[in-house]
């Protein structure tokens, strides 16, 4: 059996369509952004669906903030409190299955010990200069809406280059590594990675007052882990990088799904309701044809 973390904050209707996507074996855990606007019979709809194993409203996480981490590792624990779930997803609300929950199962035959997350070592050329800005200077995104104060987080950053600041990065938590913030580990894995966030609470201190641990923080750990050798370096997501739609990464179309289709992927991102409609119909008429 498999796990399903969703972490969402709007599209609430999207969500439900990858609550009725899953099977009663693929089990989900459920976390809204405690400050979204959904709708309360939407809600209630979520949490009454027999597929819901956890609900939760806890966290309020700022995008690119340190709260994403913690609400994750929280997620995780609920997960792993399932005794007979072998292998757990993180995916937010605006994914979708590409496959079937039955496929997505039999994908992991054979593979049962390999973990699937997206990693390289810091710094990277992936990233604006190489990424360590994210862990050496003071960031604002742990208290400010970045939608709303990008101006003043922008300008508190420039500031510190100027001043050349950089903070100190203890030598026992490098190397450090990046990726993609979303992945399909085995529960051995998830354990470890719950286990050692509470006997090392001063790694996941260190990330406060940074920008996007949730891209770091699970790599630095799963990477430096008795489990690194089992790493297949990539999450099994097609996501297309870069502006269209209006999005970076791109809200996926109709015009997405040969790659989809001649991919090896159980998981598509980002899907917009209306944007997407034409590929989420396409996606949900084949998982029906290998379910039925």
């Amino acid at each position: 059996m498999h796990g399903v973390i969703i972490i969402a904050n709007r599209q609430f209707e999207h969500l439900i369509s990858i609550i009725e996507a899953c099977d009663a074996n693929m089990l989900l855990f459920v976390h809204v952004d405690g400050r979204s606007d959904i709708p309360k019979a939407q809600e209630e709809q979520i949490r009454n669906d027999g597929r819901i194993k956890f609900f939760s409203r806890r966290f309020s996480p700022n995008w690119g903030s340190v709260d994403l981490v913690h609400c994750t590792l929280y997620m995780m624990e609920q997960a792993l409190n399932v005794d007979n779930i072998e292998r757990i997803h993180l995916i937010s609300g605006e994914d979708f299955p590409v496959k079937s929950s039955k496929e997505i199962r039999e994908y992991f035959i054979g593979k049962e010990a390999n973990e699937y997350i997206n990693y390289f070592s810091l710094p990277h050329s992936n990233w604006k200069n190489g990424g360590m800005e994210r862990l050496e200077t003071y960031q604002l995104y742990d208290y400010l809406n970045v939608r709303k104060q990008k101006l003043l987080i922008h300008a508190f950053h420039k500031v510190q280059k100027v001043l050349r600041v950089k903070r100190h990065i203890n030598k026992k938590f490098l190397p450090m590594y990046g990726g993609s913030q979303w992945w399909s580990l085995t529960r051995d894995c998830v354990q470890y990675v719950v286990r050692y966030s509470k006997e090392n609470p001063q790694f996941l201190r260190r990330c406060r007052y940074c920008f996007g641990t949730d891209e770091i923080y699970i790599q630095s750990v799963v990477c430096k882990s008795p489990f690194r050798d089992k790493i297949a370096n990539t999450n099994l997501r097609y996501i297309s990088w870069g502006m269209r739609n209006g999005s970076s990464p791109a809200y996926l179309d109709i015009t997405d799904l040969p790659a989809i289709e001649n991919g090896d992927f159980i998981f598509a991102r980002k899907f917009d309701v209306e944007i997407s409609h034409d590929l989420k119909s396409r996606l949900i008429d084949s998982i029906h044809l290998t379910t039925n």
